[in-house]
């Protein structure tokens, strides 16, 4: 039943079945940017699927799942990008490294993936189709999933769910996992995370965090600027004062949608700029180091040595 949902609802986004496929299913859209996003299904426990999300597209993706009285809880553990959406006219959000759980028939507005990019992991639980033998492992599991939906109805349909080391390395490592040829290790990672989450107390479970549209505008205001000039380092308390926000805020907020801290984040891009030209060999390092707002060659090096791992003349000489 779920599986023919989830069919059903990706297919009004646009995704059709990979007919190529033996051993699982696969969901594949075209995007209009010349990328392909997938959705690989897979069903490995009774009443629980998974989905891996790999997504190239700004928008669309989200389904609307109408709300048929069915139970299902979707959880969706973010490992790159930015998913945002809108909740009863209430801006979320979920980031790196961070895990949100919703039932199915909450309508999700304006869903969008910020900078077109966006992979993770989603859990498929329908609580009806759970099998005997889970129940036996987890006794609470049911009373637990029970609580778990009350906290949702009464977040706004949807909430973010603290995210431990224990479960964040527990997802990173099913979104490395084979499904195919490590089935039963898959099985018992997913055991895991849900034995991880149940061991949490409710309370102390949900996080409810919002910012404004406001706010969100801003900040994607602040990041369009910055991008477009990065010859210049502003900071942070110098863009808070001009578009009127609180500096932390916007240094929160930032995180919240671009999965970086504000300057982390422009760091990275820089040096992602610095590696096209180095590439292209027309500019000599210095040159780089100037049009990237690095007055100092010397601390250049070291913010490219610090992403890539070497620095960017001894780039230039593996790449001659």
């Amino acid at each position: 039943m779920v599986k023919e949902r989830f069919t059903k609802e990706v297919g009004r986004s646009g995704f059709s079945i990979d007919k190529t496929m033996t051993q699982e299913v696969r969901f594949l859209r075209e995007e209009k940017n010349g990328s392909r996003s997938s959705l690989c299904y897979y069903e490995i426990l009774p009443g629980i699927d998974i989905v891996y999300n790999s997504i190239r597209s700004g928008s669309g993706s989200e389904t609307q799942y109408k709300n048929d009285g069915k139970k299902v809880i979707e959880l969706n553990f973010c490992l790159e990008g930015c998913f945002q959406c809108q909740v009863n006219g209430k801006a979320f959000s979920l980031s790196e490294g961070e895990i949100e759980a919703h039932l199915w028939g909450i309508p999700k507005k304006d869903a969008q993936f910020i900078n077109n990019e966006y992979r993770g992991v989603s859990l498929l639980i329908d609580p009806e189709g759970i099998g005997r033998k889970l129940h036996e492992m987890f006794p609470k599991f049911n009373s637990h999933l029970n609580t778990l939906m009350e906290g949702i109805k009464r977040n706004d349909g949807i909430i973010r769910i603290k995210s431990s080391s224990a479960i964040i390395r527990a997802f990173q490592e099913i979104y490395k996992i084979d499904p195919v040829t490590q089935q039963y290790f898959l099985q018992l990672k997913v055991l895991e995370v849900l034995g991880l989450i149940q061991t949490m107390p409710i309370s102390s479970t949900i996080e409810k965090v919002y910012y404004s549209y406001k706010d969100i505008d801003k900040v994607k205001a602040i990041h369009q600027r910055v991008a477009a000039e990065p010859e210049k380092h502003y900071s942070l308390s110098e863009l808070a004062t001009e578009y009127s926000i609180g500096k932390t805020t916007l240094q929160k907020c930032f995180k919240e949608i671009y999965g970086k801290s504000y300057y982390s984040y422009f760091k990275h891009l820089r040096m992602r700029q610095a590696l096209n030209y180095l590439e292209e060999g027309k500019l000599s390092i210095v040159e780089i180091a100037g049009k990237l707002g690095y007055g100092n060659p010397s601390k250049f090096a070291a913010a490219f040595r610090s992403v890539y791992g070497v620095a960017p003349r001894d780039f230039k000489i593996i790449n001659l």
